[in-house]
């Protein structure tokens, strides 16, 4: 029910994927010159020997299988080439991993701004169904909304970071199978990740909490619903998974500019949900529905009850 009553909310808000996706391919287009440059300043000579190395290991391979001559001590010169280049440039391939990962901070900082902007609007419509100006909502709330980012972004690329060691090592280590297990443990990591946040997002960008009572508040409550939502964000991590990786086989990666900001959209009317269900308040869905918590109904016969007519 949940799931249902976000989807109809989305939908009802559907102008907000465009909102979003305007803003995101801004800074992706900014970020994306500034990849470019870190690549081209310190991965390009490592790039070019991988791709001579690789080369090489295809025409040595190709001559193997149709029995002409094999030369493979040119594997050994081109592996011998990207060791000495690795090791007489280590600091400046450190210094380029370091800034890359400072713009990634950087892109997750600024393209989560969006995220909370969007989250409020869907938050006025659940509440009063206002539906205020995008950029009206963003500069109005810009202190509470850079509070958030800063912890969210710098958690984000730890657990990202975590994410990716962990993908490496099982697919390092257990070849076919640890595809799988990656796939499974990141999808796992990412809904755990999710629901931890979501709470946090909503306290200090709704309700403006400070930190610690943020914090607190997150984490307290009713511990049974904190299943709930992770069992409900790692199903919408498949399903997103499924989504993205289905466009970028059978559209060309076309859908991907209205899946994103639509998924983006839809984890924050999940957000919204939960928020007003944990917090027993009622919430429109749209200008004849709406969603009067149990508790909230029982309060009212209570009061008519108590009425004499």
């Amino acid at each position: 029910m949940r799931f249902k009553n976000a989807l109809k909310i989305a939908f009802g808000n559907y102008a907000l994927v465009f909102k979003d996706l305007l803003y995101k391919l801004i800074f992706f287009a900014i970020f994306s010159v500034v990849i470019g440059v870190i690549f081209e300043v310190g991965f390009r000579p490592v790039y070019n020997l991988a791709a001579d190395f690789l080369s090489d290991g295809f025409s040595v391979f190709g001559a193997f299988v149709t029995g002409k001559e094999v030369n493979a001590a040119v594997l050994s010169e081109d592996f011998t080439e990207i060791m000495d280049y690795l090791s007489s440039h280590t600091g400046g391939l450190v210094a380029s991993v370091a800034v890359a990962v400072f713009a990634f901070y950087v892109l997750r900082f600024f393209t989560g701004i969006s995220d909370c902007v969007v989250m409020i609007s869907v938050n006025g419509h659940m509440t009063s169904l206002s539906h205020r100006p995008y950029l009206a909502l963003l500069f109005e709330n810009l202190k509470h909304i850079i509070k958030y980012q800063l912890i969210e972004a710098f958690t984000a690329v730890i657990v990202t970071g975590a994410a990716v060691a962990l993908a490496y090592v099982f697919i390092a280590f257990t070849s076919a199978f640890g595809v799988f297990l990656a796939v499974l443990f990141s999808i796992v990591i990412r809904g755990f990740y999710v629901t931890v946040m979501s709470r946090l997002m909503t306290n200090i960008v709704i309700d403006k909490m400070k930190f610690t009572d943020a914090v607190k508040n997150s984490f307290g409550g009713e511990k049974t619903y904190f299943w709930k939502m992770f069992a409900q964000y790692v199903t919408l991590t498949v399903v997103y998974v499924y989504a993205i990786v289905s466009a970028a086989v059978f559209t060309a990666f076309v859908g991907e500019f209205l899946l994103i900001p639509f998924f983006t959209l839809l984890l924050a009317c999940m957000r919204q949900v939960d928020y007003f269900t944990v917090s027993k308040k009622k919430y429109f869905i749209d200008y004849d529905t709406i969603i009067v918590p149990k508790e909230l109904r029982e309060n009212d016969e209570k009061l008519l009850n108590d009425v004499d007519i």
